[in-house]
């Protein structure tokens, strides 16, 4: 028997658990599936949540709890054992900068809450979160992040806590971004290609502007600039990108909007740069992003500083804003 009262156990799995196995064997009820919460630095996942008064030998052995010996594992009188099984942490994956604490997550049972210091804040695959509760409580995962905490009830999966409409579906999505090339036609002719890779993702905080208002969000954008020569030019040269005028996204919930900020793009190195803009409505934004690039662009190179268009008329590149499974 596992101990009465609010404790916490948790089995690292060297498998996947396997669901028909677990429910031919008889008394184990699923509860919920896909149990998600996401915060700006943290994801906790349980992709299966069963309960039982009693585990036998082999479902024991199926959650890596069998020990050599015990026939049955139970609950107690008027108790029963919720096994949760971790899937995969989805997290905003932000960068912060000087953030004092880091995520937590704690059980709420019955009035009680617990830390759960074993269940690492990014799940993965092969660990349980087993509890012995009371037969009719309604336990909850708390996952706490940058002062607001997010709960899931793992009997309904239902969501509360903070603002939490604001990540669900949490989406993201990455893109490679070619600039049309910036030229110089006086000989010896030359191009310079400008690449952004662009990463999107909307999310309630971010790092220099705080948490979005109630019911709104951010379009959080990371962007890393590089460049290349045609033919090679190995003297030294960056190319300077205003991105408030050459840069735009739009999509479905998403008017025109220049993206703000400047990057510069050199020979064979990626240079990152972030921000972030503002959504009224998250729930309205579509799951594609179009992002265009056109104007001109300032060049530097070991002949000084020169002025450049581009070859063709613009740039364009879609981006998908997926849930990340």
């Amino acid at each position: 028997m596992l101990p009465a009262g609010h404790a916490v156990y948790r089995t690292d799995l060297k498998h996947k658990v396997n669901t028909t196995y677990l429910t031919a064997q008889g008394g184990l009820r699923p509860t919920t599936s896909n149990v998600r919460l996401t915060s700006p630095r943290a994801g906790i996942s349980f992709d299966w949540v069963y309960v039982t008064p009693a585990l036998t030998f082999g479902q024991a052995r199926e959650f890596g709890m069998a020990r050599s010996g015990v026939e049955k594992i139970s609950a107690g009188p008027g108790r029963e054992l919720l096994l949760a099984v971790s899937g995969d942490g989805v997290s905003s994956e932000e960068a912060f900068r000087g953030e004092p604490a880091d995520a937590s997550v704690t059980v709420r049972i019955a009035g009680a809450e617990l830390p759960v210091p074993e269940l690492p804040t990014h799940t993965t695959s092969g660990a349980v979160l087993v509890l012995n509760i009371p037969a009719s409580s309604d336990p909850e995962i708390a996952l706490t992040d940058l002062g607001k905490t997010q709960t899931a009830s793992l009997r309904t999966g239902e969501r509360g806590g903070h603002d939490a409409a604001a990540y669900y579906p949490f989406r993201s999505g990455a893109a490679t971004l070619f600039s049309p090339g910036l030229g110089i036609t006086t000989p010896p002719a030359q191009a310079y290609i400008t690449r952004l890779d662009i990463t999107a993702a909307l999310g309630a905080y971010d790092a220099d502007r705080g948490w979005a208002p109630p019911g709104q969000a951010w379009l959080l954008l990371s962007i890393e600039s590089s460049g290349s020569s045609q033919p090679s030019d190995t003297t030294g040269w960056q190319v300077d990108l205003d991105l408030s005028k050459h840069l735009t996204v739009a999509g479905k919930g998403l008017p025109t909007t220049r993206v703000p900020g400047k990057v510069t793009a050199v020979e064979s190195q990626q240079v990152p740069f972030r921000t972030a803009l503002p959504v009224k409505d998250p729930h309205a934004i579509g799951s594609d992003l179009e992002f265009v690039m056109t104007g001109d662009g300032t060049l530097r190179t070991s002949r000084g500083k020169l002025r450049t268009e581009f070859i063709t008329a613009g740039s364009d590149v879609s981006l998908h804003l997926a849930v990340p499974r």
